[in-house]
Parts: C-alpha cells; structure tokens; sequence
C-alpha cells in the first residue's frame, strides 16, 4: 500500500509536505494523529492500512492544524512545490539534467511504436493476455500524460493564471 497517497488525498497539506523539506514535521504530525511515539515509515504504512474512519477524520484534522501552523509560520506550502518544481526544470534547461529529455523521448516513442502496431498490424495474433496488454497500455498513456505535462504544463497553466487573476 502507498501511504503517502492515501495521505496527499486526505490530508493535502501534510501530503505536499511529504515531498520537501517539511516532510519531517509532516511525518510527526501523521504519527501523532494515530497516536504513535516512534514514527517510522513502515508503522505509518501499517497504521495507514488498517485506518477506520475515524482514524481518517484525525488525520483530516492533523492536516487542518498543520496547515495553520504553516500559515502562522508565514510558509505557503504551495509555493514550496511550484519552486522545486521549477528548481528541476532550470535544471533541465540549463543542460545539467538530461535523464528527463531522456526518459520523455523515450515515452513518447514507445507510445507512437506500441499504438502503431496495434492500429497497423494485426494485434490478435499477440501472445499476450488483454489484462496484460491493458495494464501496458494503460502504464504508457499514464506515462505520456506525465510527460506532457511535465513539458507542456507550467507552460500552458500560466498564462491561464494570469487571465484568471485579472477577472
């Protein structure tokens, strides 16, 4: 089970958190909702796995309190993840990160090759099963939308923030 996506869908604010430099308080608080004095990844996974609602609505408050405490800290959470995203992409544009271009072609070819054949060839004669072929095919289009909006995101997202805030 991946806690930390049961967490980014309960809690938000203790979610984005995970992902940055606040991770350490944001792990305390997940362990302080279920009551656990040593909070380690694999007993927040364990406790995360058996939660009852009621476990759930104390993490919902955790998050609740958490994102006042950032607030009276005067930290915007959100901030912090739009600026390490755009930390890796000067990366990316300044040439010392080439893995994402990398990964990114390699994506995109694969899914024009794998659609190709399946709209070109003759796909019945694959010894693969259709759960099989679902799960890749649906990993891929999940791939190709990351990279899309990987490249294409910030992009396309910011002047449509700008136009919403003149209105």
């Amino acid at each position: 089970m991946d806690w930390k996506s049961l967490v980014r869908s309960v809690a938000p604010a203790l979610g984005t958190a995970l992902g940055g430099p606040l991770a350490g308080m944001a792990v305390q608080a997940i362990g302080s909702a279920f009551g656990l004095s040593d909070t380690t990844e694999d007993k927040l996974s364990a406790a995360l796995a058996g939660a009852k609602p009621d476990d759930l609505l104390k993490l919902k408050q955790a998050d609740q309190e958490f994102a006042e405490k950032m607030k009276s800290l005067d930290i915007d959470l959100a901030k912090l993840e739009v600026e390490d995203r755009t930390s890796a992409r000067q990366l990316v544009i300044q040439g010392k990160a080439k893995t994402p271009a990398i990964l990114s072609y390699f994506v995109v070819l694969m899914t024009a090759l794998i659609y190709g054949y399946l709209i070109a060839g003759d796909y019945e004669k694959l010894t693969v099963s259709d759960l099989v072929l679902g799960r890749i095919l649906g990993t891929l289009d999940m791939a190709f939308g990351v990279v899309l909006a990987y490249w294409l995101g910030a992009a396309h997202r910011e002047p449509f923030q700008q136009t919403l805030a003149k209105k």
